[in-house]
């Protein structure tokens, strides 16, 4: 969502909770007008093992987690499936979790099994 190039319409609200250093990684791509560099580290975002991710805020928001549950909004993905889909991430929906995708249509139905 912090890539410039995808032109996430959940930016805004990501963006609002502060992780640490998420932003200014996306300042200085889009100052240098280069792409986002996936390597740079973010101080805020530490995969801890496979399955763990730790997000630092820059202050305590209570409902953050809030945002992490709603899994049309905010989720991870890996990083192949952004390499492979640049910035037409948003036209192929992939996830994680305990649902497997039955059927989608742009902003109108998903459907899960």
């Amino acid at each position: 969502m912090a890539d410039p190039a995808v032109r996430s319409p959940n930016w805004a609200a990501l963006d609002q909770n502060d992780i640490v250093g998420l932003a200014a990684l996306r300042e200085r791509a889009l100052d240098a007008h280069a792409p986002f560099d996936y390597d740079a580290p973010v101080a805020g975002l530490k995969a801890l093992d496979r399955y763990t991710l730790r997000i630092e805020l820059a202050q305590p928001r209570p409902r953050f987690v809030e945002i992490l549950a709603q899994g049309d909004i905010c989720g991870a993905v890996a990083r192949e499936v952004v390499q492979a889909d640049g910035t037409g991430i948003g036209a192929h929906p992939v996830g994680t979790g305990l649902f497997r995708l039955a059927q989608w249509r742009r902003a109108s139905r998903i459907a899960a099994r």
